[in-house]
């Protein structure tokens, strides 16, 4: 068969695809907001992508899809569907993690429960696709935390939640009948290693929901293996130390972010940048000039980490800035974030970082 008639074969073959399953994944790549994260990540798993925004973005992708060609050998609906299942889970989220030791026998219950523990079905079954965007509702619906799909993701099991809440619109004036319904994928992720239990909320949440939607993550879960029996002995870890030796570090990353805060005024100092490539904000010092004799402890810190993979420069950002209270008074850290890893090695060995810094 000649090079050309295979190539035939092969645009039949494709053009008989689930155009269904091809919109979902389209759509939720979308809703995903994370046009950035796509264009670095569509060229690892075969795509190519367009820089010129969401919609030329996604036409390319499903042409390259409906219409493959040599070049182009890997951009199917399987890798699409890796692609932004991997979006998802790992573009840019809090962090919160529980060290695990689970034994053998709880390690083959935890990767049962990925096809075993029931998903609500009305969530489940148009994922990646988000059931409620912020329009308005007439029906009722519930807020809560609902399992909607649980993943083999090669580097480690997914669990995927949908963290839903009502919102009533600002509308003065008007007798308000009906609430706007938001859905966040939020995820709990347990490493091939078994070691920990990483529970990952968007960083596109907004702020009033982090505890509401890391709350959730981490009851709902709990309540998956119960009704399984898999009786895990979990440690909250606390990222607290972690800030000062990140701090101290001139060698890891770019400090684009630090907070400083006076032991005697308790005043916060903030040096913030970007946007500027060189900016690092470690080099630069707090000069007090008034009669308090402050001196400044480093409370928050966010790092860029530079590297490259097939899309081109890819700029990482990891950070841990819990509120003043938490940092001042409890001395914790209950989580940090982390946006645009590279890939999963990357992000595990950032998340590793974090952990051995906390100790």
């Amino acid at each position: 068969m000649t090079a050309q008639a295979n190539l035939n074969q092969q645009t039949t073959v494709v053009s008989d695809v689930d155009r269904e399953r091809l919109s979902n994944l389209l759509k939720g790549l979308q809703e995903t907001d994370q046009f950035s994260y796509t264009t670095q990540l569509g060229p690892v798993y075969g795509f190519p992508v367009s820089g010129k925004g969401w919609s030329a973005c996604l036409d390319v992708i499903e042409d390259s899809i409906l219409n493959p060609s040599e070049d182009r050998p890997n951009a199917n609906l399987d890798n699409l569907d890796s692609l932004v299942n991997r979006v998802i889970i790992s573009a840019s989220h809090f962090y919160s993690i529980d060290s695990i030791t689970p034994t053998d026998p709880q390690k083959r219950a935890l990767d049962h429960l990925v096809v075993s523990a029931p998903t609500e079905k009305n969530l489940a079954d148009i994922y990646p696709k988000k059931k409620y965007v912020g329009e308005v509702n007439t029906s009722t619906v519930y807020p809560g935390t609902y399992l909607t799909q649980t993943k083999i993701m090669g580097d480690g099991i997914a669990f995927i939640f949908s963290y839903i809440y009502n919102e009533a619109p600002r509308m003065l004036g008007t007798a308000l009948t009906h609430t706007l319904s938001y859905q966040f994928f939020t995820i709990a992720f347990i490493p091939n290693d078994y070691s920990r239990i990483e529970f990952r909320v968007p960083k596109t949440i907004p702020k009033r929901h982090l505890a509401k939607a890391m709350l959730g993550v981490k009851n709902a879960l709990n309540y998956i293996f119960e009704q399984a029996q898999v009786n895990l002995n979990k440690t909250s870890l606390n990222f607290y130390k972690a800030i000062s030796k990140l701090h101290a570090d001139s060698t890891y990353g770019r400090a684009v972010h630090i907070v400083y805060n006076g032991t005697n005024t308790g005043s916060d100092v903030k040096f913030t940048c970007r946007t500027n490539p060189a900016y690092n904000a470690r080099e630069l010092e707090v000069n007090d000039k008034s009669n308090n004799n402050d001196s400044f402890e480093c409370r928050a810190i966010a790092v860029r980490l530079d590297s490259q993979n097939a899309s081109g420069i890819v700029r990482t950002e990891v950070g841990l800035e819990p509120n003043k209270k938490q940092w001042l008074d409890d001395a914790i850290c209950p989580e940090f974030f982390i946006e645009n890893p590279a890939d999963t090695a990357s992000l595990n060995s950032i998340i590793n970082h974090v952990i051995n810094e906390s100790k």
